[in-house]
């Protein structure tokens, strides 16, 4: 009867694993630096950062069953010895395109010291698959293998003069990609929670 007890407490809380952060961890190398951030970074200059968005965000365009719209995508950045951010707060959007070609484009703001007198503005990350093999719909994907996006992925970081408004930037290529789901620490608790009593009642039974 326990082992029962414990296969289903065990099976209800099956998902918990998924309805969480996801955290998708990205690399690279830098392939063009426009010429105002030319003494800061450099073509060949490595990069890597982290996107982490909770699974359970709702699409913000129900109405468009091949678009998805998720907010609030989380980024840590480190590039040329620098280190960004995005704002603390809602904003950003993560984009989840269903079509002919599937896209994925993840994009917000970007906060972290000047370069070269610039303040950074934005950044992007822009993957493709002409196939249209990647999404079965615009549903949010807890799980990204970079190798099925025929047209692989592209970095961008912009960088804004506020003296005139010009944009400036550094792009690059993505060459390694991987995802991680988080349990969240509540929904542990309560798998936790569950198993005690029946842990207990099965010493008591025993005794």
């Amino acid at each position: 009867m326990f082992k029962l007890l414990l296969c289903a407490v065990l099976w209800a809380y099956a998902g918990v694993s998924i309805a969480a952060p996801v955290t998708f961890s990205f690399a690279g190398f830098l392939i063009a630096v426009d010429a105002p951030l030319a003494g800061d970074f450099a073509v060949g200059h490595s990069f890597s950062g982290t996107i982490t968005i909770d699974s359970n965000t709702p699409d913000s365009s129900p109405g468009n069953p091949n678009f998805g719209r998720y907010s609030s995508p989380n980024l840590a950045l480190t590039v040329g010895g620098h280190s960004f951010a995005d704002p603390v707060g809602p904003g950003g959007v993560f984009g989840v395109l269903n079509g002919f070609s599937d896209t994925l484009n993840i994009l917000g703001d970007a906060t972290g010291p000047t370069v070269a007198g610039l303040t950074p503005a934005g950044y992007s990350l822009f993957f493709a698959d002409t196939s249209g093999t990647v999404f079965a719909d615009d549903s949010f994907p807890i799980w990204l293998d970079l190798n099925d996006f025929d047209s692989g992925a592209t970095f961008r970081l912009s960088f804004r003069d506020l003296s005139t408004g010009d944009i400036f930037g550094i792009t690059g290529v993505i060459n390694s990609f991987a995802t991680t789901s988080v349990p969240e620490p509540g929904s542990v608790w309560l798998v936790f929670a569950a198993l005690v009593p029946l842990l207990a009642a099965r010493r008591r039974s025993r005794a």
